[in-house]
């Protein structure tokens, strides 16, 4: 089980999840554990493997006896832990590793061994480990490879299952397929490429699948056309003729299968391909066309949502899927029929931890595409430099597409969505969170639709301009809020659940942590209030001290200098503010001075006054003489 340095309460969160995993065998459901980040979930899988693979283990319980399993992870590098150079390790892991090597495979694009090879090779050792994407995106046939092991040698070789599987991130429980025109050229090309000789039967398939090419990619083209006035439109397609591709699918599949070998090598992804065009005009799809901001260009699509429940195998006598994920009890994808969601509390333990909300409007549009843009991040770094400790123990985390225009400062950057499963930063004590990662409208409306299958059937049988008017109304906002309460939560829980990822990869995600750390995060506080509520929900009973600063003074006074004036060259709390400033150090100054100066009515000081800046100015500089200010 986990190393010696865990505390406690970790390896009492090991032994539950191996009694869960020795004792749970209902098929009906995936078992979700959630125990909190950083509890070492990684560790315990790894511990598990090492555990069921040692020799020992082995000649104790026969190899008929062996619990031969599927590890299926997020990070790439964890499969490659176990192969280590022997060589660079520990003494007393040797054994250990030595044990990974003997009784572990990976699937892996980076092994120059061609798939089809790694799969094959994959049923001689026990444990088999690859990527989540590659678990649900193989087709079906070599996913089904998965679950054989053969133990021993011809002719004594025995085959067995491996009926666990374990994931330790947040399973695919849904593709997302797109189909454009390029994927109709693909396969056209690899049609006419990957059946080398010339018959009836090439022929046929060539001539029948290009008709509907050409009919599939004149729809998405007219379709393109219709839309000139908008940036995006959004409905779902249904073919109302047919069901059928060709005028004998069934012929056409036969075919497909008999020449698969050729024709994936010319285009790999051919079979799924042609298996959601089927599924294209059995069940129709989304159609989405959006312009592009460079040109008047448009990219359009059809989307499919492809479920992957087949792909847990459930009340089937094959597997049984266990997931770990610390957050999967926030997290609004977990809300379906199947899951089993079993709540750890004992590897919740407070932290020592502050949250400061800061209330500025950092949308990626704000910061990115307004011309004050530039400004605005200089105003907020600004901030970020009165407000820290020390930059070597500070992470900055914002969009991707403008991280580097943070990189000032020797401050350490990373982005939204390149955080999750990194232990790089566990030294880090103070983290500035600049805005948070909000997904595109239609995948909060994909995980609404597929937990409520009926909304989603009706929608399937509406008409185009029915369907388009639908979706539309689901997601209308408000404020920054969708009107639809489910979509809303589904955004907000969504958006918890990646911020929870996200600030535990810091300090506090060791239980022995004595640093005090400090979350400090910029966004409109009055348009997400419903976020800071559930963020004050979730972490209140730990001890978590959570602050609303406000607007932060160096954004403020950015505001007052771009605000544009309706008269004149500049507004009043302008011109007051760049009175005031200009002055040298212990100047002595009154109000009145400003009013005669700049030709300014006293109604025009007493509402310039009301500026949070100015008010911040005469703050700094009073005096104990009311009306008389000091520039210090």
């Amino acid at each position: 089980m986990p190393e010696a340095s865990a505390s406690p309460l970790q390896i009492q969160y090991a032994r539950e999840i191996y009694n869960l995993i020795m004792s749970d065998i209902d098929t009906s459901v995936v078992t979700v554990s959630t125990g909190r980040c950083g509890i070492g979930k990684s560790k315990i899988v790894r511990s598990l493997i090492s555990y069921f693979t040692q020799d020992d283990y082995y000649q104790f319980r026969g190899a008929s006896n062996c619990i031969p399993m599927i590890i299926v992870t997020d990070m790439l590098e964890r499969l490659y832990d176990y192969q280590k150079d022997l060589e660079s390790i520990p003494e007393d892991k040797v054994l250990y590793y030595e044990s990974h090597k003997k009784h572990c495979t990976y699937i892996s694009s980076n092994n120059s061994m061609p798939l089809a090879q790694q799969l094959a090779e994959s049923v001689y050792k026990p444990v088999v480990l690859l990527t989540t994407q590659r678990y649900f995106e193989m087709p079906d046939e070599q996913r089904e490879i998965l679950f054989t092991y053969r133990a021993g040698k011809p002719p004594d070789q025995k085959a067995y299952k491996r009926e666990i599987v374990i994931m330790d991130e947040r399973p695919y429980f849904y593709n997302r397929v797109d189909i454009k025109v390029n994927n109709l050229n693909d396969c056209d090309t690899a049609l006419h490429r990957g059946i080398l000789r010339d018959d009836k039967e090439k022929d046929w398939l060539i001539s029948e699948y290009a008709q509907w090419r050409d009919k599939m990619t004149s729809i998405l083209r007219n379709q393109e056309r219709n839309i000139r006035n908008v940036n995006t439109d959004i409905f779902y397609w249904r073919e109302s003729n047919t069901t059928d591709i060709t005028s004998d699918d069934e012929k056409l599949f036969k075919l497909l299968e008999k020449h698969k070998t050729q024709l994936i090598a010319k285009y790999p992804y051919v079979l799924s391909d042609f298996r959601h065009f089927k599924q294209l005009m059995t069940n129709g799809a989304f159609f989405i066309s959006t312009k592009r901001r460079s040109d008047q260009e448009y990219n359009t699509q059809f989307l499919l949502i492809e479920d992957n429940r087949d792909k847990f195998f459930l009340e089937q006598d094959k597997a049984k899927f266990f997931v770990l994920d610390g957050t999967a009890d926030i997290d609004p994808v977990y809300k379906l029929d199947y899951i089993n969601l079993i709540d750890s509390p004992t590897s919740r333990v407070p932290l020592n931890l502050t949250i400061e909300h800061r209330d500025v409007g950092t949308s990626q549009t704000n910061l990115k595409y307004y011309s004050a843009g530039n400004k605005l991040i200089d105003a907020i770094l600004t901030d970020v430099l009165d407000t820290i400790f020390t930059k070597e123990e500070t992470l900055l985390v914002t969009y991707k597409k403008i991280e580097k225009q943070f990189a000032k400062d020797d401050i350490c950057i990373g982005h939204f969505g390149g955080l999750k499963g990194l232990n790089d930063y566990i030294n880090i004590k103070e983290m500035i969170y600049i805005g948070f990662n909000r997904a595109p409208d239609l995948i909060y409306l994909i995980i609404y639709l597929v937990q409520h299958t009926e909304a989603y059937q009706q929608l399937q049988q509406m008409s185009e301009d029915d369907s388009r008017k639908h979706i539309k109304s689901l997601l209308i906002m408000k404020k920054g809020c969708f009107i639809n309460p489910d979509i809303n939560q589904i955004m907000f829980n969504s958006l918890l659940a990646d911020f929870e990822q996200n600030i535990f990869r810091t300090a506090i995600r060791r239980y022995d942590n004595e640093k005090h750390v400090t979350i400090f995060t910029y966004w409109n506080c009055k348009i997400y209030i419903a976020l800071n509520k559930l963020i004050s929900e979730r972490y209140l009973p730990f001890g978590v001290e959570i602050i609303n600063i406000g607007i932060p003074k160096s954004v403020q006074k950015m505001k007052t200098i771009t605000t544009k004036p309706r008269i004149g060259d500049k507004t009043n709390p302008q011109k007051l503010c760049e009175w005031i400033e200009g002055k040298s150090p212990d100047t002595v100054f009154k109000i009145s001075e400003a009013r005669r100066e700049l030709q300014m009515s006293s109604e025009d000081i007493k509402n310039a006054k009301k500026n949070k800046t100015i008010k911040s100015l005469l703050n700094k500089y009073k005096t104990n003489v009311p009306g008389v200010y000091l520039v210090s």
